[in-house]
């Protein structure tokens, strides 16, 4: 493995521009929060997440996972099918999400034990229109490999939700001004990716190439995506929803404080780097399957690098995580170093095995994943109760959380470097 040349490739460079994008979001979030945490009471964030935490599990399914297979699909012409599909999907859902809130809103209000959520939920559908159109536009973009315009994009909608709860603050400082500047991100970062590409949309309108039967044979081939992709994306995020509110229950808020912490404080870069890696190489993994070219190379290529670039960061972490929490933190945070120390190494196989769960939905794998997902979630759940029940302690929780994220990320590795060899095979001698 060359490393100098994996490093001058455009794979390389297209992770840079977006990680580089991610990271001035971070860096303004980080300086930006000092003031919001004055301006706003805490009750006003508690309105905004209680909502917020709605929303972002509904968009998962907004447009049923087909605005992934914009990415993938084999032309553009097949490819702007699939984004008017989702598009339209996503309207239909918005609309559905509002007449439910409609009807539903006071009974979910009651549930969640604040009366004045009532008052805030409407905000979900503009939120699920905007976003959800901004998301599927933004995929287009990463197609046409325009990765300039969409780390703009993240890049404005993060900075303008940041600022904007500053400069709404010191003139109300309400849940309202929270939800406004939520939404207006969402809506400038949408604008700038529609002038770029509203024209071609209209035109690819006109000449036909969007069709009804066109719409209706996308809709049929990526059928996986919202038969499978989806069902894995909700019990992903229940299973990651779930570890925490676990622990809580086992060792106490004073516990899961230090846990959210180390988990907080590692996962913004990891994050980062992960997100930008999973959208780059998905979409030169499908051009590369497009031109009927192996992927397979390159996955193994890209793991390798990662593995590789990430030995020395976590070996530190590992060896040294209490003094560093301690020394940027404080003293008090030593707990969270340690916690930070152990689970580190599950978190490095999760960016090790971020190539292979890239291309899942290229090499057809939908199917796979649901049932990943569901092993993953039922595993959790029997390790987080079993180290708890033998052992009663957070170490040992903690370890064996390591050891099961490490080793389900392991044999995702293997397991799709495996089949996306099978099925190069496969073609190739056909």
């Amino acid at each position: 493995m060359n490393i100098r040349s994996i490093f001058n490739s455009q794979f390389y460079r297209n992770t840079f521009v977006l990680f580089s994008g991610n990271a001035v979001n971070q860096i303004i979030l980080l300086l930006t929060y000092p003031i919001i945490s004055r301006l706003y009471e805490p009750a006003d964030f508690g309105h905004f997440e209680q909502v917020n935490a709605i929303f972002l599990f509904i968009v998962l399914l907004a447009s049923l996972r087909y605005e992934y297979a914009i990415i993938i699909a084999k032309d553009d012409n097949e490819a702007s099918n699939v984004l008017t599909l989702s598009l339209f999907l996503l309207i239909v859902f918005s609309v559905v999400v509002f007449i439910l809130l409609l009807l539903f809103r006071s009974s979910i209000a009651v549930m969640l034990s604040n009366p004045k959520l009532e008052l805030y939920l409407f905000w979900i559908s503009p939120f699920l229109l905007v976003a959800g159109m901004q998301q599927i536009l933004y995929n287009w973009i990463i197609r046409k490999k325009n990765f300039k315009l969409a780390n703009s994009s993240n890049i404005l909608k993060s900075s303008t939700n940041s600022l904007g709860r500053v400069a709404l603050g010191f003139i109300i400082a309400n849940p309202i001004s929270l939800f406004l500047s939520r939404g207006i991100s969402f809506l400038l970062s949408l604008l700038i990716l529609v002038r770029k590409e509203i024209i071609p949309f209209f035109n690819a309108l006109k000449n036909g190439v969007i069709s009804l039967p066109g719409v209706m044979s996308v809709a049929k081939k990526y059928k996986d995506f919202p038969l499978y992709m989806g069902g894995g994306v909700i019990l992903n995020r229940f299973t990651t929803s779930l570890t925490p509110l676990l622990l809580s229950g086992f060792f106490g808020l004073k516990v899961l404080g230090f846990y959210a912490m180390a988990n907080t404080a590692l996962n913004i870069p990891i994050s980062i780097l992960r997100n930008s890696i999973q959208t780059v190489f998905l979409q030169e993994a499908s051009e590369l399957k497009n031109k009927e070219k192996k992927i397979s190379g390159e996955l193994l290529k890209i793991t390798l690098l990662l593995f590789t670039i990430g030995i020395i960061p976590t070996g530190l972490i590992i060896g040294f995580g209490p003094k560093i929490f301690s020394f940027i933190l404080g003293s008090q945070w030593e707990l969270s170093g340690t916690i930070a120390s152990i689970i580190i190494i599950w978190l490095f196989f999760t960016i090790v095995a971020t190539p292979s769960m890239a291309i899942v939905p290229v090499v057809n794998l939908q199917q796979y994943y649901l049932i990943l997902q569901t092993i993953l979630c039922i595993t959790r759940i029997v390790v987080l109760f079993g180290t708890y029940t033998l052992y009663g302690e957070l170490k040992s929780v903690l370890y064996g959380l390591m050891l099961h994220g490490s080793l389900f990320n392991i044999f995702n590795v293997i397991y799709v470097m495996k089949k996306t060899h099978q099925i190069e095979i496969r073609n190739f001698e056909a």
